[in-house]
């Protein structure tokens, strides 16, 4: 079970907490983007689309690892325009819940242009 770390000396943003302390093994996620199975990109310009996305391949390399959303204690987001901010907030709720894993998100130029966000993730596989 994770240990949520919140000190009271400092600001927690919502929908995140800012520090987890877990016990092993752990699933390291590689950064995820919006690609089929085939590596076509799902949603060009659609960023809800590739969130979605994003999230089934996560999805899939949880599930493959006996993980679940709930078992993820760190993501790290990429987005390529600041102007998805506030669409990945809303979006994550779907799949994130409290306690919320630690999270880094930057603004950044993808390997792609066409990609619009890139998530990667630790979850901490329950024995």
């Amino acid at each position: 079970m994770a240990q949520i770390i919140t000190p009271k000396d400092t600001f927690a943003l919502p929908g995140m907490s800012a520090g987890v302390v877990v016990n092993g093994p752990f699933i390291f996620i590689s950064g995820q983007v919006a690609l089929d199975s085939q590596g076509a990109i799902v949603g060009e310009a659609d960023f809800p689309a590739q969130v979605a996305q994003v999230m089934k391949n996560f999805e899939a390399v949880l599930r493959e690892g006996g993980a679940t959303f709930r078992d993820v204690v760190k993501i790290g987001v990429f987005l390529s325009d600041r102007q998805y901010l506030p669409i990945w907030r809303e979006l994550r709720g779907s799949y994130f819940s409290e306690p919320f894993p630690a999270s880094t998100l930057v603004i950044a130029q993808l390997i792609s242009p066409s990609l619009l966000i890139e998530v990667e993730a630790i979850a901490s596989v329950r024995g």
